[in-house]
């Protein structure tokens, strides 16, 4: 396998785990893979791949094909849907990695609930128009951190650091210049006007061109 798409497969297993909610240990344990075997598979440093009928344990684990480990395949499974639990894991190690900002907003939208009525030609959900509240995540292009309670001179030393040196989360700026893309690109697949192999090739050439 070609250097290119062994980077891919590590990839694409590194994103598998975190979705999960693994770990190589789960990993290793799952596939029966030896941890030497494993972590030697798993480092980009090392010049030791994962055998064929290593990937194809693993593919088989994840319930996804050898095709998409490899990146020959989109960057995400558009079969299988993503547990919840798997979401929530995801959002929680990016909240207390600090990476993601959350604030509450309040949307407007159409809602149909449950309502009994005695008329059997009724439809059994009611339509409403009303605003709810959720937790919005963010990735700030700056840095806040939570100054509450700090003393004076670490206020001082972080407002010296900011003054000298800024406050940009370069990370996360190029994370809302891919989202920006993305997006762009994603509405003109939804309405047809651009071919689905090419949507896949831009992204993935897009997130290749991306920062480690």
């Amino acid at each position: 396998m070609n250097i290119e798409n062994y980077e891919m497969l590590i990839t694409n297993i590194e994103m598998l785990m975190r979705k999960q909610g693994i770990n190589q240990a789960r990993l290793i344990e799952a596939t029966g893979i030896s941890q030497p075997q494993m972590s030697k598979g798993l480092n980009r440093t090392n010049k030791g791949q994962l055998t064929f009928e290593q990937i194809w344990k693993i593919a088989d684990y994840f319930k996804v094909s050898i095709d998409f480990l490899v990146g020959r395949k989109p960057d995400v499974a558009e079969t299988d849907p993503i547990p919840a639990a798997s979401v929530c894991r995801q959002l929680m190690q990016l909240v207390e990695s600090d990476m993601v900002s959350y604030r509450e907003i309040e949307v407007e939208e159409d809602m149909y609930t449950e309502e009994y009525s005695p008329d059997p030609g009724d439809y059994p959900y009611k339509w409403s128009k009303g605003k709810n509240k959720y937790t919005a995540f963010y990735f700030s292009n700056y840095i806040n951190p939570d100054t509450t309670g700090l003393p004076e001179p670490m206020l001082d030393e972080l407002q010296y650091d900011f003054g000298t040196s800024g406050n940009t989360n370069s990370t996360n700026e190029e994370i809302n210049s891919f989202i920006a893309y993305f997006f762009k690109l994603f509405d003109l697949l939804k309405k047809n006007d651009l071919p689905r192999d090419i949507f896949d090739t831009a992204i993935s050439d897009r997130l290749k061109s991306m920062g480690k």
